[in-house]
């Protein structure tokens, strides 16, 4: 079957994509361990709106893009103590969260002084379940994105603005006066590979669901099939019951008199 096929061959793309080892691995900590809780990493939770973005929006979550998001302290406890997990990982628990976010009032300032254009809302570039807002808003809240380096000083140095803001370039500027950036690695664009996993995770959760449709509907064809061919043999069943009977009748005495009398006339 095609779906099955398209089903195997996203299911090996998914594989070379997460050899990364981008999922937790670990046991259940406890008999009817709830996984659900466990949803994933940081950057398989948002998807970048515009492309152009995925340098800068890498640069403001930092590390916390690898971090894995929990429901709450007492599923991490467990995951932790008993999971036996096979590499160090950082867990966030959703409960104990401290969200991040700018006064509007600064980005209002900020927007009136570069222009809306050059200057956006680090979490305003992403779109996400809104169940993972706290998540979103600790990961992204903090920080401004600016169109170049010049329009990033002129923000973060404007005391009536004075936030965080990150180029698209990746460079980083603090209130404090802090600039980190410069030269980023080959190969350390991870936000497109998470792109790239979420968009066949998402055609892999389609296909299953299209795969049990056609399933469905070929179930109720086989009951369809069934009740016919039950049909079918009743009826050749009766049929062969009337030949048997045409053939008796046609030796019976009556018949036998009846072409005597046929002779006779």
């Amino acid at each position: 079957m095609q779906i099955n096929k398209e089903i195997r061959n996203i299911d090996s793309k998914l594989n070379r994509l997460n050899a990364q080892n981008f999922n937790m691995d670990y046991i259940d900590p406890e008999p009817n361990f709830d996984r659900s809780k466990v949803r994933g990493m940081v950057g398989q939770l948002f998807k970048v709106k515009d492309p152009q973005y995925n340098i800068a929006l890498q640069a403001v979550i930092g590390e916390d893009l690898f971090s894995h998001v929990v429901d709450d302290d007492i599923t991490a406890k467990k995951i932790l103590q008993k999971g036996e997990l096979t590499k160090g990982v950082t867990i966030l628990p959703m409960n104990k969260i401290e969200e991040s976010s700018i006064d509007p009032k600064i980005i209002e300032n900020g927007q009136k002084l570069v222009g809306k254009e050059n200057m956006k809302t680090a979490i305003d570039l992403i779109e996400y379940d809104k169940y993972y807002d706290p998540v979103m808003k600790f990961a992204f809240g903090h920080s401004v994105i600016c169109k170049n380096l010049d329009i990033a000083k002129e923000i973060t140095c404007n005391p009536k603005v004075n936030c965080r803001s990150v180029t698209l370039d990746g460079d980083i500027l603090e209130p404090e006066g802090i600039q980190t950036g410069g030269a980023r690695e080959e190969g350390d664009d991870w936000l497109p590979i998470f792109a790239d996993i979420k968009h066949n995770e998402e055609l892999l959760k389609n296909l299953n669901i299209e795969l049990q449709n056609v399933n469905r509907k070929l179930e109720s064809i086989k009951v369809v099939a069934a009740a016919y061919d039950k049909i079918k043999d009743d009826v050749e069943e009766a049929q062969l019951h009337l030949a048997c009977c045409l053939q008796r009748l046609s030796v019976t005495s009556f018949q036998e008199h009846e072409e005597e009398i046929n002779l006779l006339k």
